[in-house]
């Protein structure tokens, strides 16, 4: 499973819970993980981040 498909699976199993706290918690880290390895190349099709 990616990196992108696990932070999903994890932020729905939040909502499913009424866990909002934790939902916020993992968006944030999953979003920081995903600019990482974009900005690093380490995903197909990636560069660095325009902007």
């Amino acid at each position: 499973m990616t990196q992108q498909y696990l932070a999903d699976a994890m932020c729905w199993d939040s909502i499913a819970r009424g866990d909002v706290s934790a939902f916020s918690r993992q968006a944030e880290a999953g979003a920081a993980l995903y600019e990482f390895a974009l900005c690093a190349g380490l995903l197909r099709g990636s560069g660095r981040l325009s902007g």
